[in-house]
């Protein structure tokens, strides 16, 4: 009959049968351990599944960790790449306020030029009509001088 065992830890399989009732013999006061083969095997197809078991469980957690290592930096790496959406839009803003700017300058300065070139037409109507009647009186006091 096994002993039962009240903490939850695990175990050794040996130790089990080192457990058991009536296994040990008492001859020459040397004490001495009687297991059958089977026990035997038994407890060492359970060393080898436990071994088994922390493996993958190690290998459980470390995949566990890494994947949790991994997901925090895709979340660090998705919160870069937001901070440069967001950096790049402010950008778009200023550039689109800044071309809205050159484009009322402009507007402005054309239509400055705009009443520059009338007030220069509109002079040079005046400073016209004053040549043009310069000349056209004094091709008269030629003419008139001439036949005079």
């Amino acid at each position: 009959m096994i002993t039962p065992i009240q903490d939850k830890e695990w175990v050794h399989p040996l130790s089990l049968i080192l457990l058991r009732e009536g296994n040990m013999s008492n001859d020459n006061n040397d004490k001495t351990i009687e297991v059958s083969q089977s026990d035997l095997l038994n407890a060492f197809f359970h060393l080898k599944l436990h071994e088994q078991h922390f493996a993958t469980q190690e290998s459980v957690d470390n995949l566990k960790e890494r994947f949790l290592d991994f997901s925090a930096r895709t979340d660090s790496n998705f919160e870069k790449v937001d901070e440069s959406f967001k950096r790049v839009d402010a950008e778009f803003k200023e550039v689109r306020a800044e071309i809205k700017e050159v484009r009322t300058e402009i507007k402005d300065l054309s239509n400055k030029t705009d009443e520059n070139f009338k007030e220069l037409s509109n002079r040079m109507d005046t400073q016209f009509r004053w040549v043009l009647g310069l000349m056209v009186s004094g091709i008269i006091a030629l003419v008139a001088q001439h036949f005079i």
